[in-house]
C-alpha cells in the first residue's frame, strides 16, 4: 500500500523527482522493483561496488537509496565512512533537467 502510494504521486507531480532514504529494502526486494519502475536507481546507474550503508560498523546490506525521475541524471554516487549514524551515507551528484518558468 505504501508503495503504491508513493507511485501515485511521483506519477501526478509532472516534474522532477528526487526520492531519497532509507527504505529497509535490498535492491532484489519486491518493493524496490515496483519503486523502480517509475524511478531510477542512482547507485545501479552510476555507483561502483556494493554499495552497502548498513549498518556502518559492519556494512553488509544496500538498504539506503537515492531515486529520481529518468529525467534527472545521476552523475556520481559514493558511500562515505562514518560514524554519525547506524548508517553510512549515500551521496549522490545528481543534474536536474531545465524547468521552464512559470
Amino acid at each position: 500500500a505504501q508503495v503504491a502510494a508513493v507511485r501515485a504521486l511521483v506519477a501526478e507531480v509532472g516534474e522532477p523527482v528526487v526520492l531519497v532514504g532509507d527504505l529497509n529494502a535490498l535492491p532484489d526486494s519486491p518493493e524496490l522493483a515496483a519503486l523502480t519502475e517509475d524511478l531510477v536507481d542512482a547507485w545501479a546507474r552510476v555507483g561502483r561496488g556494493a554499495g552497502h550503508t548498513y549498518d556502518a560498523a559492519s556494512p553488509h546490506g544496500r538498504i539506503d537509496y537515492v531515486l529520481t525521475s529518468p529525467d534527472v541524471e545521476a552523475r556520481a554516487a559514493a558511500v562515505l565512512a562514518s560514524d554519525a549514524s547506524d548508517h553510512l551515507p549515500l551521496v549522490a551528484d545528481l543534474a536536474l533537467p531545465a524547468v521552464p518558468a512559470r
